[in-house]
């Protein structure tokens, strides 16, 4: 046999098996949206969860969530998922993070955070009172496939948040980025329906603070984050890459 023609066949073995072997290649971008104190929404897909919720009327409330039946690993097969927690902290005057349901059969359910109950309303009815500031960042996230194999999890940031009663002009809050820069929250042209406010970039963390100014208080409703996943290429699938470049590399030479 030629030697030409044996080093193609043996080229030709080697990328056949490089092919065959299990690749994870793709880095997947998964959307939240209206993340809320008592269950949260997905436009990646999956399914969401109720959240499980600890130190609610502390200081620091942490709420653990799931995303199930995702496709991380390209395979057609809708078998991963990511947890993660978020972490809410009660700031300036205010002393304890409440959850905002307002009604328990679910007819007004605001789904957020306050931190302080509304007056004689529902004890589930909570707001931020001027002075009061809530901080939101995310703790830690994992994933797990359902084929076993190791993945990666970054947590790109927040992006948004939906507040309601700011509508007035004198209700003023201001929301504090990561990097300190600053967002004014204000009630000009705002409904009482509950406005989504976009922050123009991803945060690892941001604080909102009713100003002390204010004439009235409103509430945090709902969260839009983003977190990107991306499986590991096996080790056997990495040796095989490193393979397949060098029988090119002789295929050339020959």
């Amino acid at each position: 046999m030629h030697p030409k023609t044996l080093n193609m066949k043996k080229t030709t073995t080697l990328l056949t098996a490089l092919f065959a072997g299990t690749l994870y290649t793709q880095a997947v971008t998964i959307s939240l949206n209206n993340v809320g104190s008592e269950k949260f929404a997905t436009s990646s897909g999956g399914t969401t969860s109720a959240p499980l919720t600890s130190g609610v009327g502390t200081g620091t409330a942490t709420y653990t969530y799931t995303l199930s039946d995702l496709n991380i690993a390209g395979d057609a097969t809708a078998n991963d998922s990511i947890t993660f927690e978020l972490s809410v902290t009660a700031g300036g005057t205010a002393t304890q993070v409440l959850n905002n349901i307002f009604d328990s059969t679910g007819a007004r359910d605001f789904n957020g955070w306050g931190t302080t109950l509304n007056g004689a309303a529902s004890p589930e009815d909570a707001v931020m009172d001027p002075g009061h500031s809530l901080s939101f960042a995310v703790t830690s996230s994992s994933v797990t496939m359902g084929d076993g194999g190791p993945s990666t999890i970054t947590f790109d940031g927040f992006s948004a948040l939906r507040h309601r009663n700011v509508n007035t002009p004198d209700d003023v809050g201001t929301i504090t980025l990561a990097d300190t820069s600053t967002l004014t929250l204000n009630g000009s042209g705002s409904t009482n329906t509950g406005d989504f406010q976009g922050f123009g970039t991803v945060t690892d963390s941001f604080t909102v603070l009713n100003d002390s100014t204010s004439t009235g208080n409103f509430r945090i409703m709902r969260l839009s984050m983003e977190f990107t996943a991306e499986p590991i290429p096996e080790p056997s699938s990495t040796a095989l890459l490193g393979l397949g470049g060098l029988a090119l590399i002789l295929r050339r030479r020959k």
